[in-house]
């Protein structure tokens, strides 16, 4: 029981790890081929590309919590021991870094131009939904 709660406790920040990866490439081909938003469809784009991202965090979230529960069941059932606390802590760091690696990207993104004063409005609104909400509402 001991191996396989330690295993699935690197198994979950193992898939969380290319979890982020898979949206932090996806956020940076979207800021590597638009250096403005200037149309209706950039926008639209965006949108999508927001969207993908808040989706993608809160299924992180999900991921990431897991391994949380998974020790705290072995410690109070006296299958892990506090020293297995490490397996928790060491993938745990490894997300933390590519997740600032990558939080770069989502302030560029977020920061965008917008060539179009029209669609600034709606530009930012999405911006604040992305940083204060959990699911995108347009």
């Amino acid at each position: 029981m001991r191996t396989l709660l330690l295993t699935l406790m690197l198994v979950f920040p193992g898939i969380g790890l290319l979890v982020s990866i898979y949206f932090g490439f996806d956020l940076k081909r979207f800021v590597a081929t638009t250096s403005e938003i200037d149309s209706q469809s950039d926008l639209e784009r965006f949108k999508q590309i927001v969207k993908k991202q808040m989706y993608g965090a809160l299924g992180q979230f999900v991921i990431l919590i897991i391994p949380t529960l998974l020790f705290l069941y072995g410690f109070f059932s006296r299958t892990l021991f506090f020293r297995d606390v490490a397996y928790l802590i060491v993938p745990s760091l490894v997300i933390l870094a590519a997740g600032l690696y990558f939080k770069t990207l989502e302030r560029r993104a977020q920061t965008l131009p917008v060539a179009d004063p029209q669609l600034q409005p709606e530009r930012d609104r999405v911006v604040e939904v992305w940083k204060h909400k959990p699911f995108p509402d347009w």
